[in-house]
């Protein structure tokens, strides 16, 4: 028996430790056993922290868990629509490149086409974070290039319903927690229910936000980022979710958004409204509703326009239970119950709800001495989309917003093809954006089929 923390263990609980902590490697956690002692120990970030790079393979190997878990469709996209998907950087054109959104409604009463359903499931998958289908509502948008033959694929954007609580939106739109309901009075809990009603029938989140290579070189998912606030998809947005009864003027006005590796998201940086804003074919913009006059801002301790006001949610961090491999699986529920069938583990574990499964490993852990702090990794990122302030602060009053103004897709799509334009580089004072440009431009002209086709990352 050896101690853990001060507590003995038996072998069987041991080699429950051992096969955790093999596929919490990634996470910087180690065990090794100095005669009769097991120490644990646990590598940490450096100053200054780039949560990227050091919980990059984590994520990584999450990833590829994913993948590997749904490789057969994968495989058959591959096969089947790949060759009209895809496109290899020996075959772009970069000065023909021409993006155009277009939404798809995937609900079964739309009938969508079985290619535009494979694509968006197959972007789900692609990104580092994936995705399911949504639960609510689901705006959907394939990005496709009309500069070259079979218009591939340069990317998919997804908005969903947001959720009805997320606590440091909450608080920048001063809705109130459950707790605090629970304080207020009928009436005005009632008030506070139809405000955030109103507000969520105008506010999506940003769950797909993917381009596939190329065009990811080439800052793809950023054009797509810009695209929730340009006029096509407001117009598609109102046009689907238009009811007479209970939602008479659908208005897109904000998304929100999480960044899975870090704090900082990097299709949601930089992104200045004035960059993409034509007063030309726009109603008037008001104040900004952050201090860089972007897009999107992460919502941290302090409240985006409101001076002195703190936001004291909490913040979320990754979590990587979903490392554990089935042989730690099998260790847990022989830990947990000693006397079932080995031969009978595996069936019951996949039986079981998810619910029992988080309630088994959360007894075990603590059985052995150990905190389920060990799954947690880097700090997720929550971020808040909005073209003025004038829209957050009707989201925050459940009314309508009078002025309604959009971004122009032109302008985005002309700053997209600006990051790759090299002959504008070339005329340049500024040596690290020439360079920056060179390298860009490089990268999307080699990239293979092996480094597009999903199927490639899962080993």
């Amino acid at each position: 028996m050896f101690p853990i923390n001060g507590w003995p263990i038996t072998n069987l609980e041991l080699s429950f430790v051992e096969s955790l902590f093999e596929d919490l490697g990634p996470l910087g956690l180690a065990i090794s056993i100095e005669g009769a002692q097991l120490r644990i120990t646990q590598t940490v970030p450096s100053e200054p922290v780039d949560y990227r790079t050091f919980y990059g393979e984590a994520h990584r190997r999450l990833h590829r868990n994913i993948i590997g878990g749904r490789l057969p469709p994968i495989l058959e996209f591959e096969e089947k629509y790949g060759p009209s998907v895809f496109i290899e950087g020996k075959d772009l054109t970069l000065g023909a490149i021409d993006p155009h959104l277009r939404a798809v409604d995937l609900t079964q009463k739309a009938h969508p086409s079985t290619r535009d359903k494979a694509i968006v499931d197959y972007l789900r998958t692609y990104q580092t974070v994936a995705s399911h289908q949504s639960v609510g509502r689901e705006n959907a948008y394939i990005l496709e290039d009309h500069g070259h033959a079979d218009l591939p694929v340069m990317g998919v954007l997804v908005l969903s319903s947001a959720r009805f609580y997320q606590p440091h939106r909450d608080e920048v739109l001063q809705w109130p927690s459950p707790k605090e309901l629970d304080n207020l009075s009928l009436r005005r809990q009632a008030k506070a229910k139809r405000v955030r009603l109103a507000g969520l029938n105008r506010i999506m989140q940003v769950a797909v936000c993917c381009a596939l290579p190329p065009y990811s070189v080439l800052g793809a998912a950023s054009l797509l980022a810009v695209a929730p606030f340009v006029s096509e998809i407001r117009d598609d947005f109102k046009a689907r979710w238009h009811d007479r009864k209970r939602n008479k003027d659908p208005d897109l006005v904000g998304v929100t958004t999480t960044t899975s590796m870090g704090l900082t998201g990097t299709p949601f940086q930089a992104l200045y409204v004035s960059m993409f804003f034509d007063p030309a074919s726009s109603d008037p913009k008001g104040a900004k509703w952050n201090d860089d006059n972007t897009i999107y801002s992460r919502l941290g301790a302090s409240h985006p326009w409101l001076p002195n006001v703190r936001i004291l949610a909490r913040e979320p961090y990754a979590n990587f239970r979903c490392l554990l491999s089935s042989r730690t699986w099998n260790l847990a529920l022989a830990v947990a119950g000693p006397n079932i069938n080995p031969k009978h583990r595996e069936y019951l574990l996949q039986q079981i709800s998810p619910q029992t499964r988080s309630k088994l490993l959360r007894h075990v852990i603590e059985h052995v001495g150990l905190s389920n702090r060990i799954f947690q990794g880097n700090p997720v990122g929550i971020f808040l989309g909005a073209v003025d302030r004038p829209a957050l602060e009707a989201l925050k009053e459940g009314r309508p917003r009078e002025s309604r103004p959009v971004l122009s897709w032109d302008k985005a799509v002309a700053r997209f093809k600006n990051e790759f334009d090299t002959e504008q580089a070339n005329r340049s004072l500024d040596i690290r954006r020439r360079d920056a440009v060179r390298d860009r431009v490089s990268r999307a002209l080699q990239t293979t089929l092996g480094q597009i086709r999903l199927s490639s990352h899962s080993g």
